[in-house]
C-alpha cells in the first residue's frame, strides 16, 4: 500500500511539492486559527479555556500548518535547484504553433 501511495506521490508531485504541503498546510493553519479564535471568543465571555485539550489541538495544528508550507517551500526551491543544476527542463513541449502552421518538437530537435 505505501508503494502505490510513493507512486502517486511521485507522479502528481514531484515537480510541484508546494501543491501537496501547501494544501496541508493551509488547511491545518486554517483548522488551528479557527479553533483558536472560537477558543478566543470563549476567554473573552469570561469562561476558562485552560483545562481544555481544544487549546492544545489549536496550536498543534497552527504550528504544524507552518511546518508544513515551510517544508513545502523549501522542497520546491530543492526541485528547481535540482533541474536548473542538470539543465532539464520541467516540462515538455508537445506541439509548436507559428502562425497557420503546425510544427511538431520532434521536427524542431
Amino acid at each position: 500500500m505505501s508503494d502505490l501511495v510513493l507512486m502517486v506521490f511521485m507522479r502528481k508531485y514531484m515537480q510541484k511539492p508546494m501543491h501537496l504541503f501547501g494544501t496541508i498546510g493551509f488547511i491545518s493553519f486554517g483548522l488551528g486559527m479557527l479553533i483558536n479564535l472560537y477558543l478566543l471568543v470563549w476567554k473573552l465571555m469570561g469562561h476558562d479555556i485552560w483545562n481544555r485539550p481544544l487549546l492544545i489541538l489549536g496550536l498543534i495544528l497552527l504550528l504544524g500548518g507552518i511546518q508544513f508550507i515551510t517544508i513545502g517551500i523549501i522542497a520546491d526551491i530543492n526541485v528547481r535547484t535540482y533541474y536548473e543544476s542538470q539543465n532539464k527542463k520541467t516540462y515538455n513541449i508537445r506541439r509548436l504553433f507559428r502562425g497557420k502552421e503546425d510544427v511538431t518538437a520532434s521536427k524542431e530537435k
